[in-house]
């Protein structure tokens, strides 16, 4: 474990405190590196990726954005297929009429 300072955790010490103080002082530390990972992130580089980026957002970007086209796609054909459809019983409905 690292022997950095806790400064939070080191204040709350030296009064009354309810959790073991080395577990906090590795929490706080725990912390502060996902801040900074957090803050060292390149936020364009999420938006930038390449196709052949393989991080798990990547794909999951790339699997919805299939799945939207591909659920389109199918919206559009069922649209056309009704609308053939209707135009089938128009048709139909004039031959039966006309008999």
């Amino acid at each position: 474990m690292s022997d950095r300072p806790t400064p939070e955790t080191d204040d709350i010490a030296r009064g009354n405190h309810v959790v073991p103080t080395e577990w906090a002082k590795q929490l706080e530390r725990e912390r502060d590196e996902a801040r900074r990972k957090l803050n060292n992130l390149d936020v364009t580089a999420i938006h930038s990726c390449h196709n052949e980026c393989q991080r798990p957002i990547c794909v999951l970007r790339r699997e919805r954005d299939e799945a939207r086209e591909a659920a389109t796609e199918q919206f559009i054909a069922g649209g056309k297929a009704i609308r053939e459809r209707d135009e089938a019983r128009e048709a139909l409905a004039k031959i039966l009429k006309n008999e």
